[in-house]
């Protein structure tokens, strides 16, 4: 049986439950309010009615930047917490370094 692993499997299972359980240390993350798609695209306004048309352009073009917006928040979100994690894992792992075999952390 391969003894390498039961160390680091331990580790990690470690780490997983202490950032499951929420005492892992991690910035604040901003909501990210997904956009609601405006009425029109779905059902678009009369062709005759000049006003509907206008405002369905406006709330499309609205929405686009909407879009740009919410997918921003979410990448910045994304890169923050795979920042905390890889953070936290290694203070983890440099904290317990006793139960790894390959030693990481210096001195």
């Amino acid at each position: 049986m391969n003894t390498t692993w039961r160390p680091l499997g331990a580790v990690f299972l470690l780490a997983a439950l202490t950032w499951a359980t929420g005492s892992v240390t991690t910035q604040a993350q901003t909501y990210c309010s997904e956009p609601l798609e405006p009425v029109c695209m779905t059902t678009l306004p009369e062709s005759s009615d000049e006003l509907q048309r206008t405002r369905c352009v406006q709330d499309v073009e609205s929405y686009a930047d909407a879009v740009d917006e919410y997918v921003e928040c979410v990448r910045s979100n994304l890169d923050t917490w795979e920042r905390d994690v890889r953070d936290d894992l290694q203070r983890f792992l440099c904290d317990h370094e006793n139960l790894l075999v390959n030693r990481i952390c210096e001195e």
